[in-house]
């Protein structure tokens, strides 16, 4: 049975595989092996559930694994009781809102985490992601940013569980708009991701191609003289900007894209691949174009000449 969980978790079979673990703890209640993979399978249900799910949904998943989780801390302790208290934490932050809009508060469970376990990962990855966009009571400045901030470096200085923490850290930053310094935090990630070879979802990848399209300072839109090197250097930002749109780019985004990429190779030293591009575009362009994209060009073409 606990084989058979584990590959019915690893294809995200999650209903099945909580079968199978009840089964298994069934069978044999005190199996270290049984008990160990039905908290990896509430971890991983747990962190499965996307924000803004259909309350009922969730309410489903926190009804099985948070009675499971519970339980599970009478044999755990050290690092893997802190992972089980962090995962409670988050599933209060997953809980649905009662008639009054609230739901449990989430921190304390987290804090405590990190008081069995300072440098638990998943603790300072959550609390990091919970806190960073949390406003005050009255809607106001957001409150804890630097503490936020902290948490989410600590968690990516443990050199554990990566892939968590990256999908931590870029839902954190990738909101909209992104402006600094979340621009040149995330773009900065991404750069770390593309050195590490690390995976990168589809979807932040779209996210992340879009913020040199329209949010990073490479636009026909940015001031030329924008210094961007406190950002990303300019052959890092090439490589990223290459990695990210390695798989293509949307059509209605074509020209936006060559500019990008001419104005990227300009930066670079690449000043005769830049001009061969914008002079394509400005051949294309046409009298009806935006007349500042046509002097952008227009620009672009005198500094390469």
């Amino acid at each position: 049975h606990v084989e058979v969980a584990r590959a019915a978790e690893d294809a995200g079979n999650f209903e099945q595989a909580w079968y199978e673990i009840s089964e298994a703890l069934g069978v044999a209640p005190r199996s270290e092996a049984a008990h160990r993979e039905r908290r990896e399978l509430a971890f991983a249900w747990l962190q499965s559930v996307p924000e803004g799910a259909d309350a009922r949904d969730v309410s489903e998943v926190l009804d099985r694994v948070v009675p499971a989780l519970e339980s599970e801390l009478a044999f755990v302790s050290g690092s893997e009781a802190a992972d089980v208290y962090a995962h409670l934490g988050w599933a209060r932050a997953l809980a649905p809102r009662d008639e009054d809009g609230k739901r449990p508060e989430p921190g304390e469970l987290l804090q405590h985490a990190l008081e069995i376990d300072p440098d638990n990962t998943y603790a300072h990855a959550m609390l990091g992601r919970l806190e960073y966009w949390r406003r005050d009571t009255r809607g106001g400045p957001f409150l804890h940013q630097d503490e936020a901030r902290a948490h989410l470096e600590a968690a990516d200085a443990s050199g554990r569980l990566r892939p968590f923490v990256r999908q931590m850290q870029l839902e954190t930053w990738l909101v909209t708009p992104v402006e600094p310094p979340e621009l040149g935090r995330v773009l900065r990630l991404a750069d770390s991701m593309r050195r590490g070879h690390e995976p990168l979802p589809s979807q932040y990848r779209l996210r992340l191609y879009e913020l040199f399209l329209f949010s990073a300072p490479y636009t026909w839109e940015s001031n030329d003289s924008q210094d961007i090197g406190d950002v990303l250097p300019p052959d890092d930002a090439l490589a990223t900007y290459r990695w990210l749109t390695a798989d293509g780019v949307d059509e209605h985004y074509a020209s936006t894209h060559r500019y990008v990429l001419a104005r990227l190779l300009e930066r670079a030293g690449q000043r005769d691949a830049a001009r061969a591009i914008y002079q394509e575009l400005s051949a294309s362009a046409s009298k009806w174009s935006n007349a500042a994209y046509r002097g952008a060009l227009a620009s672009a073409l005198a500094r390469t000449e």
